[in-house]
């Protein structure tokens, strides 16, 4: 019996779909685990986890993109230096 009609889509198969959903659901579920222990062990070296998820933001970016962004984000950052003294 057709769950759609007309589409031939069975109950066998929407519950395949399910499952195929629910077993990529779990995979992203520990691979997120994975990241979230890769920061941990990062932090504990010292490094800052804030930071290492914009640069990994960064790096994702289309690299016309992060250039636009970063041509516009230099002139406020050499201000912000200027503003507390600190050398360019």
């Amino acid at each position: 019996m057709a769950i759609i009609p007309g589409t031939g889509a069975g109950a066998e198969q929407l519950t395949q779909f399910i499952e195929r959903i629910e077993r990529l659901e779990e995979e992203k579920r520990a691979l997120m685990a994975d990241i979230r222990d890769v920061y941990s062990e990062a932090k504990a070296t010292g490094f800052e986890p804030k930071i290492m998820r914009q640069l990994v933001k960064m790096r994702a970016m289309d690299r016309d993109i992060l250039r636009s962004r970063m041509s516009c984000c230099r002139p406020i950052a050499m201000l912000s230096a200027l503003s507390r003294g600190a050398p360019e």
